[in-house]
């Protein structure tokens, strides 16, 4: 009996009956009945092990079947301290959590050169791989990348966002959904004029939210500029004949001051990019929160605290990605014939304080 099983049976997902069986925080009341009726209805013997008859004995094994009870997580294209960012952190934070529940071990590996293959001794270390994928990679690297891994052990990628078709699973923030609850914020805040500043446009992730929240803008009649920051003036056309771009982010967001209508509302698509942007307004004459609203994105901490006045950010979910992506990797491994899933996990806005008051962050309820 597999938990995928359950999982249909009751309607829900993997992670979700996981998250049942192992007595978890964070689920409904109906959906809890629901999976305990799918468990009782399929004779399901929930647990790492279950009990087995063969020949009239009892004995007992693992599922998904293991061979070394441990894992690998991969970063392709980047080192493995590129893990060390606060919001990669956050997501190897929620694999180490889905890994020790489940008993796994972890392994870290990198694959700086795209080019040359895994070590052929990775298969026998470990029984599946999470996969984090630089964002330089595009068009026939990215695929190749991907599929040789998955060619070699049953692998789930994980963050980042990209284009479809890929043979692999995939557990990532819902970049879409970050762009429009961008919007939602600036849109309360009363600004009638906003504006999406990025660097690395092409990469999918900011691609994605960018023209999600110019979506929105233009759904409710709301201008809105584009400003992105690359060498590469051909990364405009991926926004829009109006869309501005500059090598130079002192250069861009002049640029962005002096547009008419002047923005009152400014979604900066990650808070890594939102600290060099703030002294930057403050020099230009506007001040962050009054001036102009900022909405950011990745709520990560150790970046915003020195931000007077800390502005929103979308926090993306990072952790409960890496613990999904663990339990999907499970099911991968149960069922290596599946086609490849999706799974997009909804953004949360974390307010920031308002003006130059000195108010604490309030969470806003999760988005639907």
């Amino acid at each position: 009996m597999s938990i995928v099983r359950v999982a249909n049976h009751a309607g829900v997902s993997t992670a979700t009956v996981s998250r049942v069986l192992n007595n978890m925080p964070g689920v409904r009341a109906e959906t809890i009945r629901q999976v305990r009726a799918a468990v009782e209805a399929l004779n399901y013997e929930p647990g790492q092990l279950r009990r087995i008859r063969r020949n009239g004995a009892a004995s007992t094994t693992a599922r998904p079947r293991r061979r070394t009870n441990a894992i690998a997580i991969i970063t392709v294209g980047q080192s493995r301290h590129w893990l060390q960012l606060p919001v990669m952190a956050a997501s190897v934070a929620g694999i180490s959590r889905g890994a020790r529940e489940l008993g796994y071990r972890l392994l870290l590996e990198e694959a700086l050169d795209v080019e040359q293959p895994l070590p052929a001794a990775l298969g026998r270390q470990v029984d599946g791989a999470i996969v984090f994928l630089s964002s330089v990679l595009v068009g026939p690297a990215f695929y190749a990348a991907l599929n040789a891994i998955a060619r070699q052990i049953p692998a789930v990628w994980v963050m980042g966002g990209g284009p479809g078709g890929v043979a692999v699973d995939h557990v990532a923030p819902h970049n879409h959904a970050v762009g429009h609850l961008a919007f939602e914020y600036l849109k309360s805040r009363g600004c009638r004029d906003v504006a999406f500043l990025s660097k690395l446009p092409a990469w999918p992730v900011m691609r994605d939210r960018g023209q999600a929240f110019c979506s929105a803008a233009h759904d409710h009649a709301i201008s809105c500029g584009t400003f992105l920051l690359s060498d590469d003036a051909r990364d405009g056309a991926l926004f829009g004949a109006g869309a501005i771009v500059e090598a130079d982010l002192s250069t861009l967001v002049d640029r962005l001051v002096e547009s008419k209508p002047r923005p009152t509302g400014l979604f900066v698509s990650a808070d890594e990019t939102t600290v060099n942007v703030y002294p930057l307004l403050r020099r230009a004459g506007l001040r962050p929160g009054e001036d102009i609203h900022i909405v950011s994105c990745d709520n990560e901490q150790i970046r915003l605290a020195g931000l007077s006045p800390r502005p929103a950010s979308i926090d993306t979910g990072a952790e409960e990605i890496g613990w999904r992506a663990v339990h999907r990797l499970m099911s991968r491994m149960e069922n290596p014939a599946e086609p490849p899933v999706l799974i997009n996990v909804a953004p949360r806005l974390v307010q920031g304080q308002v003006g130059t008051s000195n108010a604490g962050d309030d969470e806003a309820p999760p988005s639907d």
